[in-house]
Order: C-alpha cells, then sequence, then structure tokens
C-alpha cells in the first residue's frame, strides 16, 4: 500500500489515514488525525459555530430519517424475524427499541422478540446485581428530586392498590407467608411486640430485635407440628413490664409449641417450666406482683402455685385457679 507524510505531524503513514479532496482526484496534505483535531479545537473555541453545525446535523439527520418513515408506517401489523431465536410473527411479539426518540419512537422496533428480550434481561441481572442495584440507586435519587413525579408516582400506587383484585392478591399472599417460617419468625417479634405495648425501633431489622434467625428457631423448638398449633411463651409477656427487650422476652427457652385447645384454656398462666439460667436472665424484668411465685428445683423454674402445668393438663392432674 502506498504511503504519505502528514504536512501537519510530518508522520509517515498508509495512504488509506488520508481523505480525498472533495471534487478532485488527489488527497489532503493532512491525515484524519490532524484534521479532526484541528476541527475539534476550532469547535471548543467557538461554542456558537459548534451549536450551529450539531444543530444542522441534527435537522439533516431528522430529514433523512423522516423520508423513511413512510415506509416504517407501512411494516407495521405485518411479519417480522427474530434475529436471535429465528421467530416469525407479528409485530406486536417484538418490544419497541426505547432508544430511538421522537417520531421513529412508535415504529422501530427490537430486532430480538419480547421472550428473547427477556432472557437476555434477566441473565444480564443475574450476573451483574451490583450494577443493577446502582443504576436504580442513580434512578430513584434522580427521581426524588422530581417532585411533580413523586405525587404522580404516588397517586397512581393507591389507584392501584385500591383495586379490588390487587387487594386480593395481597391478602393471599400474606397468608402464604404467615405459614412460612420467616412469615412465623416475623409474627412472633410483631405479636411480642404488641403485648409488650412496645414500639418498634423505626427501620430495625427483625434478626437486630430477637437475636437469632427463623432456622434457629425452628432447628431449637421443632418445626410447626400438624393440627392446630401456636408457638407459646412459657412464662407469659403479659408478667413481663414493657421494657422487657424482645430478645429477653422471645428467647428460646421460653418458647414451645402449644395446641390451640391447651393455649386458650391456659390464657396467661405460666406454662412449661424453663431453666434457671434464663430465670436468672428474665427476673429483672417481671412486674413484682409475679417474681415471687417461682421456686427453683434442680436447675428449673416451676410456678409456685401451679396454675397450669401442660404435663400435668395433659393427664387431668393440673389445677387452673
Amino acid at each position: 500500500m502506498k504511503s504519505k507524510i502528514c504536512r501537519t505531524c510530518n508522520v509517515e503513514k498508509t495512504i488509506n489515514k488520508f481523505s480525498i479532496w472533495s471534487g478532485r482526484k488527489s488527497y489532503r496534505p493532512d491525515c484524519k488525525d490532524c484534521i479532526n483535531n484541528k476541527q475539534k479545537k476550532y469547535l471548543k473555541e467557538n461554542p456558537e459555530t459548534y451549536s450551529k453545525v450539531k444543530k444542522a446535523q441534527l435537522e439533516k439527520y431528522w430529514v433523512k430519517r423522516n423520508e423513511e418513515l413512510p415506509s416504517l408506517q407501512e411494516k407495521i401489523g405485518k411479519i417480522k424475524i427474530c434475529t436471535s431465536c429465528g421467530y416469525e410473527g407479528s409485530v406486536n411479539d417484538f418490544a419497541r427499541d426505547a432508544s430511538v426518540k421522537n417520531s421513529l419512537s412508535k415504529v422501530r422496533l427490537r430486532g430480538t422478540c419480547k421472550p428473547c428480550k427477556n432472557i437476555r434481561q434477566n441473565e444480564w441481572v443475574e450476573k451483574n446485581p451490583d450494577k443493577l442495584k446502582t443504576y436504580n440507586k442513580k434512578t430513584y435519587n434522580r427521581r426524588k428530586k422530581d417532585k411533580v413525579f413523586m405525587e404522580k408516582r404516588k397517586e397512581q400506587q393507591h389507584i392501584y392498590y385500591q383495586r379490588p383484585e390487587v387487594k386480593e392478591k395481597k391478602r393471599e399472599k400474606d397468608r402464604i407467608n404467615k405459614q412460612k417460617p420467616s412469615g412465623l419468625w416475623r409474627r412472633l417479634l410483631a405479636n411480642a411486640l404488641t403485648q409488650l405495648k412496645t414500639v418498634r425501633p423505626k427501620q430495625t431489622r427483625t434478626l437486630t430485635l430477637l437475636g437469632y434467625t427463623h432456622e434457629t428457631l425452628f432447628n431449637i423448638v421443632g418445626s410447626k407440628p400438624e393440627g392446630n398449633y401456636h408457638l407459646d411463651h412459657s412464662i407469659p409477656l403479659s408478667w413481663m413490664v414493657s421494657t422487657t427487650p424482645p430478645s429477653i422476652a422471645c428467647h428460646l427457652d421460653n418458647l414451645s409449641w402449644i395446641t390451640e385447645k391447651n393455649n386458650l384454656a391456659k390464657n396467661n398462666r405460666y406454662s412449661n417450666p424453663v431453666s434457671e439460667s434464663y430465670f436468672n436472665i428474665l427476673k429483672t424484668y417481671i412486674k413484682p406482683n409475679f417474681i415471687n411465685r417461682f421456686i427453683i428445683t434442680d436447675g428449673v423454674v416451676y410456678d409456685l402455685k401451679k396454675d397450669f402445668i401442660l404435663e400435668q393438663w395433659d393427664k387431668g392432674e393440673s389445677s387452673v385457679f
């Protein structure tokens, strides 16, 4: 291949690095890189000229594209072939290309069908969770500053969640989640805070308040038996002061499964004996009128009045006063 020396940088380059003079058959004396750098420098020093050139290029682009618009509009409702899987079907099965704006946004479609686009998108999400989190955070921070957008979004969400089918779907989802181990674990904390009349600290996780996960809870207490069983506190929450931390009130030593019948019968009475080590932690939070009701025997704490002991109740020996 022929070569030529650039007049500006004095570097010998191949002939394809030079552009041809318009209307001539010879090559320009300056290489393409030098010409580009010279044009960039000029446009940077003359912003008014740059804006005029940019506007002229944009108008020229849309004049050309709008000439193609009628032919593109004729394709609407016709057959299109997916470039990924080869599916041949209606253009309604193809996603719109969001990157194309203005007059072509309604007619320009992606080359891939919607299922292929979704598969590709899901694969990217699985491989790039950190990038997705960053993008979502940037989008949220940007939109949060737009008060008009946020008000419109709240109004749309309110209308959406007031729909009967959405409400019923949410109720069904809540019913399913409540029966899951994680749902029972969260409900245990919610019921404890309600009975203790304690306000939950804002944005505090269940794990932080209880001090154990739902896996730990059901590994020690055991999975829920078949039938109507409740997760019961051996020493009732009504015997504790309102300042009792949830991690102590719902300690694993104080929890056990109990049938619905026994739970309703015992009401707020002491159900099962607890260990002495746990009682020593809890006794500072027990109300004064209940603290004298306990007796310790062989490292196990019993209720002195024996109001309700499940083992005796099942045998018909327990006395409930």
